[in-house]
């Protein structure tokens, strides 16, 4: 994981933890808890982040479009 991405977690974690002191709503604070203590241990235990990695591609995109057949 680049030091981007653990950045992007520690923002991620801090900005949960924010919404969990300004909710109103239990329940609701528990989750964005739940998110923070997830994104924090994405920083903190390098054996919990994922090598996933999603390689765009797209084809159909790299060429013009064919013409639509004519009906008629």
């Amino acid at each position: 994981m680049s030091l981007v991405d653990v950045e992007y977690y520690r923002m991620r974690g801090k900005a949960e933890r924010l919404r969990a002191s300004a909710s109103p709503n239990g329940e609701v604070t528990a989750i964005h808890e739940e998110l923070a203590n997830q994104y924090e241990a994405l920083v903190d235990q390098p054996s919990l982040r994922s090598n996933f990695r999603i390689k765009w591609s797209a084809p159909m995109y790299d060429q013009p479009p064919s013409p639509l057949p004519s009906i008629g």
